[in-house]
């Protein structure tokens, strides 16, 4: 496992992240389900725990996180996904990224192979 996600899900909306244009990124502009890669020694647990304190500001507990799967990437990379359902909106500080709150009601189009897990993602808890 190379990276780990997190789906932040409220409600019906689910929290995307769009990326960035940079030269160099895989699927440049497109829509994706937030998370990075694991710093050494980190388990992907860990990781979406970091992602989410370091992306949007928010300290959440390694037990709200509940496993979805893991997704192999196109170029053979692969990551660990998580679920995490809040009660209500937090408020979303923009330190990484691009934060979107998207309808869970009608399939986003996503980055690198990510809708092939999308049912998954928002299915109810």
């Amino acid at each position: 496992i190379l990276g780990a996600n997190y789906a932040l899900i409220v409600g019906d909306e689910i929290l995307l992240q769009r990326r960035d244009n940079n030269p160099g990124i895989t699927c440049p502009g497109m829509l994706a389900i937030p998370g990075g890669k694991l710093d050494e020694g980190e388990d992907p647990l860990m990781c979406v725990v970091r992602e989410v304190r370091e992306e949007i500001g928010l300290n959440i507990h390694p037990s709200q996180f509940k496993f979805i799967t893991d997704l192999k990437y196109p170029w053979g990379a692969s990551g660990r996904y998580f679920r995490v359902v809040l009660s209500e909106k937090p408020k979303i500080q923009q330190n990484e990224g691009k934060m979107e709150w998207h309808s869970t009601l009608v399939e986003q189009e996503l980055a690198t192979g990510q809708n092939q897990i999308w049912n998954a993602v928002v299915a109810s808890s």
